[in-house]
């Protein structure tokens, strides 16, 4: 992962959406998302969460590993900042896809 430049794809798939996601803030907003957003958005939430999640512990395993290169990485190319703040700006600004099912549970 590391040697192979990985790093920053990782980090892009943060600000990945579901297309549970793009339902919500289009509720929120009023506003129709693009076509291009509806076709790379993931068909399902849980999938997405999923994935979100092992990519988090690899970040998380790369920086115990590389702490110095990483931090430059992500300082220097705003690999995390960007993405991160995105990831974010979504769970505190719009409810949360399929909240209510148990699968989320």
């Amino acid at each position: 992962l590391w040697s192979g430049g990985h790093f920053g794809w990782l980090c892009q798939r943060l600000s990945s959406k579901s297309r549970a996601q793009l339902s919500s803030i289009r509720a929120a907003t009023g506003v129709e998302p693009a076509k291009a957003a509806v076709t790379r958005a993931w068909e399902k939430h849980a999938d997405l969460t999923a994935s979100q999640g092992m990519i988090l512990r690899l970040l998380w395993k790369l920086y115990d590993m590389f702490p110095g290169e990483l931090s430059t990485q992500a300082v220097n190319k705003e690999y995390l900042v960007k993405n991160w703040s995105e990831y974010l700006t979504f769970f505190a600004h719009y409810a949360w896809p399929l909240r209510e099912t148990r699968e989320i549970e």
